[in-house]
């Protein structure tokens, strides 16, 4: 066991060596050969969660940096993994959510994915899920049955399957408070990516190839999900936890017999306004199905149950026609098409003088090249923009600006990005000394601006994080990471970063104006839930 500290996640991993049968279990057909060839290669060492763990956000930036590790690790090629949406995501089953991170990770290496998520190997692994949380134990014979006892005890899976050499992978994380997050998904990623050094979890998850006899051609082997949270509970700890999640992954190939739920498909085609098509969209389907449009825009999601779905494309970059699509399953559906167009955005603001007048004709530059200028009430608007960062710059001849410049991205739409004009103080080639001097009884004392960049670890922008001056002021970046702490008096500021559940380096920064001062910038990580710990076993391996 790690020690036990008060901030940080506590992982155990609790390695039980492969165990063997002592005698067969009635096999129906003979074990394939070369398996352990057949497998992908695993990485050299494990990576760890590098993310928060606060949603489909957090899931799919462990997930990506972890391929882009093992992509350096093995020099191989994996691609990008894009998640659903929050929504579509948390209307997915336990064992919904696991078959789609499972078949996005053997698709990515070549393996033909799983069938499909099956209701007696869920229920087998709900029951034993259950049962090692109410007898505070954890191991495959704990109810004196072994994985493949447990599975064929289940009267359809003991009359029809075939030899697997996999059948269970079991994982518990416990903590001393109520609730632990993301158990389902991290223990997917513990099993691909965290799995100790002989790799069983993985293998259990990636065994390839089934005997592919039933069902659609090209996917075979039915997969569940048990869960089971609660507490106290001890199982191999040394001591009692509050609380525990206990998942249960079972997996068996089915025979050829098997009476499969009919499926149907839903296809199409994504296109451009000028009917040029659009490759690499995401066509996702209610529960979690997906598919990418090929070098045609062409796409097809196959192997659905019968039902009513919501087809939505996403494409960085690109809104659609319609937005979404609802489709009735049977028959089989064509035709089921988009057009998608560039997304453009905009940006607007004000400019006035420091009487709040408004400062008409003033030049605000955004790209090389090009500008607009603000109208007689002092507004300004820049449309069509396409997503991407930008940097405003005002400029008229006898005026200076407060900020000088913005910083800022798109999407979304930018409103309320404001400029301060202060005419310039006139300049001569020999002064005449006035024995009164004027000043104006509305002119304003000069002012600075603090600006700089959030980002987190993995170098991303980091919105809503809130940068207090220690003067009173504060802001938030926006959606680029950026913020501008404008109008401060001449002075010293101690710049503190603040968002839940990340800390940030540095902690605090302090700065002197003037002058201006930009790039004052932090890196923001997400802190580790504390007070937990993770325990996996080994994959339960059958003998051949």
């Amino acid at each position: 066991m790690f020690p036990r500290t008060a901030k940080n996640i506590r992982l155990a991993w609790l390695v039980a060596c492969f165990m063997a049968l002592a005698a067969a279990l009635g096999l129906q057909t003979s074990p394939a050969s070369a398996l352990p060839e057949a497998l992908p290669p695993d990485p050299t060492a494990n990576i760890a969660w590098s993310a928060g763990y606060s949603g489909v956000a957090d899931i799919q930036a462990a997930f990506n940096n972890a391929r882009q590790q093992e992509e350096a690790q093995l020099s191989i090629d994996l691609p990008t993994l894009s998640m659903p949406s929050q929504t579509e995501w948390d209307a997915l089953s336990d064992s919904q959510k696991a078959l789609w991170l499972i078949n996005q990770e053997r698709t990515a290496r070549g393996a033909q994915p799983l069938d499909s998520v099956e209701a007696n190997v869920t229920g087998v692994a709900q029951y034993f899920a259950d049962y090692l949380l109410a007898n505070d134990a954890f191991d495959h014979y704990a109810d004196g049955r072994s994985p493949w006892d447990r599975l064929h005890a289940n009267p359809a899976i003991g009359a029809c399957y075939d030899f697997l050499s996999y059948a269970e992978n079991l994982a518990v994380f416990v903590t001393s408070g109520s609730s632990i997050a993301l158990p389902v998904e991290r223990s997917i990623y513990n099993w691909t990516y965290n799995d100790g050094s002989s790799w069983g979890h993985r293998h259990a998850l990636f065994v390839y190839p089934f005997n592919d006899n039933g069902g659609t051609a090209g996917q075979e082997g039915f997969m569940g999900i048990g869960r089971a949270s609660g507490g106290p509970y001890q199982g191999p700890f040394s001591s009692e936890w509050n609380f525990a999640e206990i998942i249960v992954f079972n997996v068996f190939d089915p025979c050829s017999s098997w009476q499969y739920e009919e499926t149907y498909s839903i296809s199409g085609t994504v296109l451009d306004n000028a009917s040029n098509p659009i490759p690499g969209v995401l066509v996702t389907a209610t529960g979690g199905h997906s598919a990418y449009t090929n070098s045609s825009g062409s796409y097809t999601l196959s192997a659905l149950p019968a039902g009513n779905y919501t087809l939505t494309p996403t494409f960085t970059g690109y809104t659609f026609s319609p937005a979404s699509l609802n489709v009735t399953l049977p028959p089989n559906a064509v035709s089921q098409n988009f057009t998608g167009s560039a997304a453009t955005y905009s940006i607007s603001g004000t400019v006035l003088d420091n009487l709040s007048n408004p400062v008409p004709g003033v030049t605000i530059s955004y790209a090389v090249g090009a500008s607009v200028q603000t109208d007689g009430s002092g507004n300004y608007t820049i449309s069509g923009l396409t997503a991407d960062s930008y940097a405003l710059s005002p400029f008229k001849a006898g005026y200076t600006f407060s900020p000088p410049y913005i910083l800022l991205g798109v999407p979304p739409n930018q409103v309320g990005q404001n400029f301060i004009a202060t005419a310039s103080t006139p300049t001569y080639d020999s002064w005449v000394y006035l024995p009164i001097v004027l000043k104006h009884p509305g002119s304003a004392p000069v002012t600075y601006t603090i600006a700089g960049k959030v980002t987190n670890n993995l170098g991303a922008a980091l919105a809503g994080v809130t940068i207090a001056d220690g003067s009173g002021h504060s802001t938030q970046t926006n959606a680029s990471g950026s913020y501008s702490l404008s109008g401060l008096a001449a002075g010293s500021y101690t710049l503190t970063p603040a968002l839940a559940n990340y800390t940030f380096a540095p902690a605090s920064r302090a700065v002197n104006v003037p002058p201006d001062a930009s790039s004052q910038n932090f890196v923001g990580t997400a802190s580790t839930p504390s007070d937990q710990r993770l325990v996996l076993f080994e994959a339960f391996l059958r003998p051949t």
